[in-house]
């Protein structure tokens, strides 16, 4: 994966003190969102068992984020073009969940039944092979082909980004600022657990878009080597007619 990242920097000629500055303002961000109390909206506190079956513990935050500075970014080796240990996630074991009911039932159990979320469309595509980071970038311009909006109709941005590559490639592409991607946290900062990352980013685009009043969410991740895949979501105040 380190060298599809450096592959991808390379085709794209991203600037290593860009790259930098994207990973920076990702940790702040999520920073931000947990001081504000916006990540309590949805994690829930997990009891630690020993081997007796007893509470040894709790874990309520996530475990292992740093707190990188400018300067200790800029002084990480390169592992591979524009790629260091400061602009790549970190391995970690993560749980995210979604309960799948009714509507009727949703709305019962909803501290705010008033809102809709609802899914527009997905895509997915396959780029070539060792070119992961530019997968997602792929699949959302085949999404909004599909559904005919542009990204100045998007209300919130959320991408897996296993690479700070990720996200500079999409933004050049689009000629989207990178700092209104990812408010709220990213796959970058937390971790990339394997199988709930693009779950939580999910829950946390749809959070945010709440606390906006709506608006569309594009969801967008890589995987694979070449496997990209993009989704729209769309949350409304006011129940449906």
């Amino acid at each position: 994966m380190l060298a599809a990242a450096g592959n991808v920097a390379r085709k794209y000629h991203l600037d290593r003190r860009e790259v930098d500055e994207l990973s920076y303002c990702r940790y702040q961000q999520y920073f931000a969102a947990r001081d504000s109390g916006f990540l309590q909206k949805f994690i829930v506190p997990i009891e630690v068992l020993n081997s007796q079956g007893r509470v040894s513990g709790v874990i309520d935050s996530d475990l292992g984020v740093t707190h990188p500075t400018p300067q200790s970014l800029r002084e990480m080796p390169e592992l591979d073009s524009c790629v260091t240990s400061g602009t790549q996630t970190h391995a970690a074991d993560g749980m995210a969940s979604l309960l799948i009911t009714t509507e009727e039932k949703a709305r019962e159990v909803s501290l705010r039944p008033e809102i809709d979320i609802q899914f527009v469309a997905k895509a997915e595509i396959r780029t070539h092979p060792s070119m992961m980071p530019e997968a997602p970038t792929v699949a959302v311009k085949k999404l909004l082909q599909d559904t005919g909006l542009t990204m100045k109709e998007i209300a919130v941005v959320k991408t897996h980004n296993p690479f700070a590559v990720n996200d500079l490639v999409f933004a050049k592409a689009f000629d989207y600022d990178w700092r209104n991607m990812n408010k709220t946290g990213c796959s970058l900062v937390w971790g990339h657990p394997q199988g709930p990352t693009l779950t939580r980013l999910m829950i946390e685009g749809l959070e945010e878009a709440v606390s906006l009043g709506g608006g569309y969410v594009l969801l967008m991740g890589c995987a694979a080597g070449d496997v990209g895949i993009a989704a729209l979501l769309r949350v409304v105040e006011g129940r449906r007619k």
